[in-house]
């Protein structure tokens, strides 16, 4: 029966048969163990809709997910637990597929609890969900509340607080607000840093730091970020034209 959980994680991979093979073969097991109204099928329902999701089937995903809600709110000791996380999930899914309005109203039902401990992930999708439709300032207050929010409750060493930060960089660039473009953009990097990143991504966007620093005038912490890139760009793509450039702009900035 413990066997359910890894159904999404097979169907994340696009092993859509198996997780369904796994499901399918838990659900009557659990069924008759526990009975359809427990927190075992309830746990049940919400792998199945997870695994909905990522076999593309958000209708059938919705049915499951809010059917794991029903059952949770007939426990006593339950009381609909899985209800932020829920909703964040369905609210992820169907901002990923395009369904803005439809991800903002289950964003919104979490949103409304400042103490939820899925608040910041509620903020965050609403600011995504703005910034994808083009309405930028209601992103950023979004994105300053999920920030905020993480920080606030310690919850920032992970990659959406650094997402939150980089993005709010580049509004605050747009707004020709370079003070605020470095210190998001700044936080990020040294988040992602903090994390591990050693990706190409990683690398472009801290060359995109030391452009603003180079802007602000911080002229040395500008060459220790180029410094950064290039070790690392040599390292994954050896002397090429890239590491060649940021070489360049490190000793004009040395003059």
């Amino acid at each position: 029966e413990n066997e359910a959980e890894f159904a999404p994680i097979f169907a994340s991979v696009g092993n859509i048969s198996k997780a369904m093979e796994i499901i399918n073969g838990a659900k009557g097991e659990i069924a008759e163990k526990y009975g359809e109204c427990s927190a075992q099928y309830a746990e049940l329902l919400k792998n199945e809709g997870k695994t909905y999701i990522f076999a593309n089937n958000l209708a059938e995903a919705e049915k499951k997910l809010v059917k794991c809600l029903e059952t949770e709110y007939l426990l006593p000791e339950n009381g609909g637990k899985s209800s932020g996380e829920i909703s964040i999930i369905l609210g992820d899914a169907f901002r990923k597929a395009g369904d803005m309005k439809k991800a903002m109203s289950y964003y919104s039902k979490v949103s409304k609890d400042g103490m939820s401990p899925d608040y910041p992930a509620a903020c965050y999708g609403m600011a995504k969900c703005c910034f994808e439709g083009g309405n930028t300032l209601l992103a950023k207050e979004y994105f300053i509340k999920a920030k905020d929010a993480m920080e606030n409750t310690g919850e920032y060493e992970n990659k959406m607080y650094s997402d939150t930060t980089w993005t709010l960089g580049k509004i605050c660039e747009k707004e020709k607000n370079l003070t605020d473009a470095e210190r998001y953009c700044n936080i990020s990097i040294c988040t992602r840093r903090l994390l591990g990143d050693k990706s190409v991504s990683y690398l472009n966007d801290l060359v995109r730091l030391a452009n603003i620093m180079k802007k602000n005038g911080n002229k040395a912490e500008a060459i220790n970020a180029y410094n950064e890139a290039a070790s690392g760009i040599l390292s994954i793509k050896g002397e090429n034209e890239e590491y060649a450039k940021l070489i360049t702009k490190m000793a004009k900035l040395n003059v």
